[in-house]
């Protein structure tokens, strides 16, 4: 039997909460996946303890009310109101007991309406980190990040985490679209791969560019354009090629609105280049008027 598809969510802002369950809730319907709501508590014995006498007691409930318990408990609230959780008459979501691990992470699960599971797990540390653990300890297949106020942590999780990462902005009414940025490097050719998949469940046009830059020379950038547009024609997803010219990061950003979702393929120098002067698909990622899916 063939495994599903993990996905992480990362909850750390409640007003971000809706949106985030909104997209990542297409890509659980449409791929059939499994998903987990992360949230991470700061080191703190008040605030979180795997001591005998806690763990008894979060058996029933999350125990110690804090602003990471609070946004899974509104997790589990959006989840209902979606319809996506297996609920009982009283329109509660049927859930399996807690459990804490050796770790001292807890965890319980929600079923799905259609045989998914949804996860909501509670970690102690700094978010940063203990997202990037998290990601090395399961097997993600995608990850979707809100946009947080204090950036340094998200940029962390971008550099140092491994699975492809979305970070969502608010949801918006319009029709979505794809903005997909080739550069012929292997990581960009991979977003293409992903994405035409996730178009296909959002029912999202793509729309391809490239731009010729500097080791980039205008022949390769029209080849990969046909490459790409001859892969999508077979995957039967709609789709428009455009060449463009300029600075790549300014030309991305000013094409893209709140209802684009722009794809890259991050860059391919090394992590202490890109920890200490940037990479363009973080900073797009920072500056973007809507959503960014970042694949390594």
């Amino acid at each position: 039997m063939k495994e599903r598809l993990q996905l992480l969510t990362v909850v750390a802002e409640e007003e971000s909460t809706r949106d985030l369950i909104r997209f990542a809730g297409i890509v659980v319907l449409g791929f059939e996946a499994d998903i987990t709501f992360l949230a991470v508590s700061p080191r703190s014995r008040q605030e979180f303890s795997v001591t005998t006498e806690i763990a008894k007691e979060i058996l029933s409930d999350w125990g110690i009310t804090t602003p990471a318990t609070a946004r899974l408990a509104a997790v589990e609230e959006w989840l209902v109101r979606y319809r996506m959780v297996q609920c009982d008459r009283e329109d509660r979501a049927i859930s399996s007991p807690f459990r804490v691990d050796e770790g001292g992470v807890r965890e319980k699960e929600l079923r799905g309406v259609d045989g998914q599971a949804f996860r909501l797990r509670l970690r102690q540390g700094d978010l940063a980190e203990e997202v990037v653990m998290e990601t090395r300890e399961h097997d993600y297949g995608m990850i979707f990040l809100g946009v947080p106020e204090h950036w340094r942590k998200m940029a962390h999780v971008l550099q140092f985490s491994g699975p492809p990462t979305m970070v969502v902005r608010r949801w918006t009414s319009q029709e979505y679209r794809f903005l997909v940025c080739l550069d012929g490097s292997p990581a960009a050719r991979r977003a293409l791969n992903l994405v035409a998949r996730i178009a296909l469940v959002m029912v999202a046009p793509l729309d391809l560019i490239a731009l010729p830059e500097k080791g980039y020379p205008e022949t390769e950038a029209r080849a990969e354009l046909e490459r790409a547009a001859r892969h999508l024609r077979r995957a039967a997803v709609p789709h428009r090629t455009r060449l463009e010219e300029g600075n790549f990061e300014e030309r991305i950003l000013a094409m893209a609105d709140e209802s684009t979702i722009v794809v890259l393929g991050t860059s391919s120098r090394g992590q202490m280049w890109q920890l200490i002067l940037g990479a363009k698909p973080y900073r797009i990622a920072r500056r973007a008027r809507g959503p960014v899916l970042i694949v390594k």
